[in-house]
């Protein structure tokens, strides 16, 4: 889901179960594309991989995740 507050939905998408959401949450970022003013997306570590953080960036978001334990490369 991307929401822009606690109260309101922009986007939802579903995938099966069986799939990584790395895909689809990168799906959802790109449907608001590039970000006038910085934007702060509250993801979970199932989408703090770098091809999700390089396209946020990319998009102008600043990715709040906390990295995964088993990364050698950590940040704050």
């Amino acid at each position: 889901m991307l929401a822009a507050d606690d109260r309101t939905a922009l986007a939802v998408a579903l995938s099966p179960g069986q799939a990584h959401g790395g895909e689809e949450g990168r799906k959802l970022l790109t449907l608001r594309g590039l970000q006038e003013h910085p934007a702060y997306p509250l993801i979970d570590r199932a989408y703090e991989g770098n091809v999700t953080r390089q396209l946020a960036a990319d998009l102008g978001y600043w990715t709040v995740a906390p990295p995964r334990r088993h990364r050698k490369v950590k940040w704050d």
